[in-house]
């Protein structure tokens, strides 16, 4: 399995992608995002999973490049991993196309960028803005088709899609992370309140939070519910604006003893 897993990355980004990876299933409830720059996890605490970039995918008129990671990875072992897809359609010059072919392009791309990886189950980021969201339903409907059985499909969401519980509630992934982080002010502050408060948030965002690892103490200051975030069953991904040290989850750990670092 190592072998096999191993060498369908390299094939796929011929990269130094140095990660010892012996457990590709993602199976944590708590994870970190590990970025587009070298990371080196070996340190990370027992039982966090390590969503990593695995590739952008830009998208000019009718065409979707791929863009592999080149920085270097390096993780535990047997640890969970989650490929992050993450998908820029945002050049004002050649925005993207939006009908059917290109629909048929993505879910192609996709499903082929994922079976290089021989992956179980992958995270797509792509900020879609409303103009895009009906095509983008119709890219995960259609790459939905083409994934195996029991296949595990998460997506980040802005926080603020959660004001449309219809739209999401619509699309055929089986994860949705609203990040609670990188909000203006007025915004910020609506949607900390529902983060912290589940009840007011619409089902289909409670399974899971993104938050930002600088931004915690603010958060922490705000309420002391957030210990309480991942006692009730949501998954948690923090990002880092930087590269993750170990000092990054002492911080966290003494904002929330004992919830979201799951002890060694």
């Amino acid at each position: 399995m190592k072998n096999r897993l191993l060498a369908g990355v390299l094939r796929l980004f011929c990269c130094p992608l140095l990660c010892c990876l012996l457990a590709q299933h993602a199976s944590a409830e708590t994870w970190v995002w590990a970025w587009d720059r070298n990371e080196d996890l070996r340190w990370l605490p027992d039982k966090l999973g390590v969503a990593y970039f695995a590739v952008q995918m830009d998208a000019r008129g009718g065409s979707l490049t791929l863009l592999p990671r080149r920085p270097v990875l390096r993780v535990p072992p047997a640890r969970a991993l989650l490929p992050v897809l993450h998908i820029e359609a945002f050049h004002a010059a050649h925005p993207p196309t939006m009908d059917a072919q290109t629909v048929t392009l993505w879910a192609n791309k996709l499903a082929d960028t994922i079976n290089r990886l021989g992956a179980s189950s992958v995270q797509i980021d792509f900020e879609a803005r409303a103009s895009q969201r009906q095509f983008y339903r119709d890219v995960l409907l259609a790459l939905r088709e083409k994934l195996p059985s029991g296949f595990k499909l998460s997506i980040t969401a802005l926080a603020s899609w959660c004001g449309d519980p219809a739209w999401l509630a619509a699309l055929p992934v089986d994860e949705i992370v609203p990040m609670y982080f990188r909000m203006g002010p007025a915004e910020r502050d609506l949607w900390r309140q529902r983060l912290l408060n589940p009840e007011q948030l619409p089902k289909v965002c409670r399974g899971a939070a993104g938050l930002s690892i600088d931004e915690l103490h603010a958060l922490s200051e705000q309420s002391p519910k957030l210990p309480a975030l991942s006692q009730d069953g949501r998954s948690i991904y923090l990002f880092a604006p930087k590269a993750w040290r170990p000092s990054m989850l002492a911080d966290f750990v003494e904002i929330a003893p004992g919830s979201l670092i799951p002890s060694r």
